[in-house]
């Protein structure tokens, strides 16, 4: 696995990646748990994902991800800012 940034964090090194790096290695089941396990013990933060990422992630489209985005669509959205 490759990261983009190593910073340091309470003594603990911290690593980001991308959303496109993960779109690309070839994981194996192992070490995509390996990866899961990092992410979710914060040692490993999750940048840069793309819409197609973001609605998998949220079980929704990516059509309905954008025109959730355009402001006259989401006008409860705005009444709570």
């Amino acid at each position: 696995m490759y990261v983009t940034y190593t910073g340091r964090l309470s003594g603990a090194t911290l690593q980001e990646v991308t959303g496109n790096q993960i779109g690309r290695w070839r994981l194996s089941k192992y070490q995509r748990a390996r990866l899961a396990a990092s992410i979710l013990d914060g040692r490993t933060q999750l940048t840069k994902l793309n819409e197609g990422q973001v609605a998998t992630l949220l079980k929704i489209s990516v059509s309905y991800a954008r025109k959730m985005r355009r402001p006259q669509s989401a006008p409860q959205l705005q009444a709570a800012e």
